[in-house]
């Protein structure tokens, strides 16, 4: 899996399924796209990671839930250069340009077609 492939499949995800309890219209159900080099105890990498993120309930810490594609790479190799961010996708209507900035952002072109990164899917509790 690269992470293009991965990124195209979780705005499908996106974009095709809803989640129940969780209204877009109310930024219940929103996508998040980050990068940048970190050490979270393991050492330095650097980090690309496509969240969706589900509101339940009234919003409280315990009703945030993240569902996680990372792709992490071995610091240098030009990621240095790239920084560290992210950008939100609050709803549908948001989609088609936010789709374009993941797409067109340099982090995407740097880490595309990589298959040396480490993947991972995680579903946690954000709050």
């Amino acid at each position: 899996m690269t992470p293009s492939r991965a990124l195209e499949l979780v705005l499908s995800f996106y974009k095709e399924a809803r989640a129940d309890q969780c209204q877009v219209a109310d930024n219940q159900d929103m996508l998040l796209f980050q990068w940048g080099t970190y050490d979270w105890g393991g050492g330095e990498h650097f980090e690309l990671d496509m969240s969706r993120q589900f509101i339940f309930g009234d919003g409280d810490d315990e009703d945030i839930w993240q569902f996680h594609v990372r792709f992490r790479f071995a610091p240098g190799e030009g990621f240095a250069k790239l920084g560290s961010g992210d950008r939100w996708c609050k709803s549908l209507g948001d989609l088609p340009d936010f789709t374009r900035f993941i797409r067109e952002h340099p982090t995407t072109a740097a880490a595309a077609s990589r298959t040396d990164g480490v993947a991972s899917l995680d579903y946690e509790c954000a709050g």
